[in-house]
């Protein structure tokens, strides 16, 4: 009886349909951030030209029309309340609007490393070889794309928040906006990318322990 080789019991581990399906998740992976790249730059192009600004604040306020004092420079032009407050803005502090953006490209950074982890590895399993060298720095950078990125994504947001509520009140904290600002960082990011590198080095004892039974063939 013939002993199968890990790269020849590898070749026999996908059936079409599992195939059919790691394609399949390629393919609306690279549509979905090739649609998420153009959506985030039409975006901010279009709050950096008409000076348009979207913001959520923590909700709680008792007033049901949401009055806005006109003392600040910042001119709130639409609101709505669910559960949190979102504002329209315009007039906003260059401050304000660097924050913003900067939150925006981190955010499509982190997407665009997750997403590229997604569809390398569908790429690395269609070639039954899963566990590379290259694969665990893809997910390596991914983990710290999410603890970074992400994080500075909440940082900033909280930030900006806490400007434009100063900028619209004028300071004033007997405003419906007066309370708005809280400290929220909730580490949702941090949380997720420390999984994925709990994944990152998973995959790096497997790739060992690949090339050593590889090695024993």
């Amino acid at each position: 009886m013939s002993v199968l080789s890990p790269a020849a019991i590898a070749r026999r581990a996908l059936t079409t349909v599992e195939r059919v399906i790691l394609r399949a998740i390629i393919m609306l992976s690279v549509l979905y951030l090739a649609l998420t790249v153009t959506g985030a730059f039409l975006s901010l192009r279009q709050k950096l030209a008409d000076d348009i600004w979207t913001f959520q604040l923590p909700g709680g306020f008792t007033t049901p029309s949401l009055p806005f004092p006109s003392t600040g420079t910042a001119v709130v032009e639409t609101a709505s309340r669910s559960t949190d407050v979102w504002l329209t803005v315009s007039h906003v502090s260059p401050a304000v609007a660097w924050l913003v953006s900067l939150q925006n490209v981190l955010g499509l950074l982190m997407i665009l490393a997750v997403g590229g982890s997604v569809v390398f590895l569908c790429l690395r399993v269609l070639r039954r070889r899963p566990f590379v060298r290259s694969m665990t720095i893809m997910l390596a950078v991914t983990a710290f794309a999410l603890i970074v990125f992400g994080s500075g994504v909440e940082l900033f947001s909280t930030w900006a928040n806490t400007l434009v509520t100063q900028e619209i009140t004028g300071g004033s904290t007997t405003t419906p906006l007066g309370t708005a600002y809280r400290f929220d960082f909730p580490g949702t990011w941090l949380t997720i990318g420390l999984g994925v590198a709990a994944v990152a080095f998973a995959f790096n004892v497997g790739e060992r322990m690949q090339r050593d039974t590889e090695g024993l063939v």
